[in-house]
């Protein structure tokens, strides 16, 4: 059975996904698959507040965001993601690094509806 530190073990070292193999990828997705099966809400689907908040990323398979790290002179920094339930909305955040004088520009990169 994975738990929580089995997961953090498999993201360590990985840059968010940056430097994830295609093996990485699925040793993580199929930990996630485990650690949600021992979720203690019954159904997560109808508790979507329990979601709500700003969130810190570890681990991303989103591309788009990935992405931001091969453009050059920029920098990847950390990758939030804001979901408001209420309103069916999540954004997510990245810090962008290394133009001067533009250090710790967030920009939003993506907004979608839940």
């Amino acid at each position: 059975m994975f738990g929580k530190a089995e997961l953090l073990e498999a993201i360590a070292g990985k840059n968010r996904g940056i430097l994830a193999t295609p093996t990485d990828k699925q040793a993580i997705l199929a930990a996630i698959a485990q650690l949600e099966d021992h979720n203690p809400t019954p159904n997560p689907l109808r508790s979507p507040e329990k979601l709500a908040g700003n969130w810190r990323l570890l681990y991303t398979t989103s591309q788009e965001l990935l992405r931001i790290d091969q453009v050059p002179l920029l920098k990847l920094g950390q990758i939030y993601q804001f979901i408001n339930p209420s309103l069916a909305q999540i954004y997510n955040i990245a810090e962008v690094l290394g133009l001067p004088f533009l250090e710790g520009i967030v920009s939003v990169v993506a907004r979608a509806g839940l």
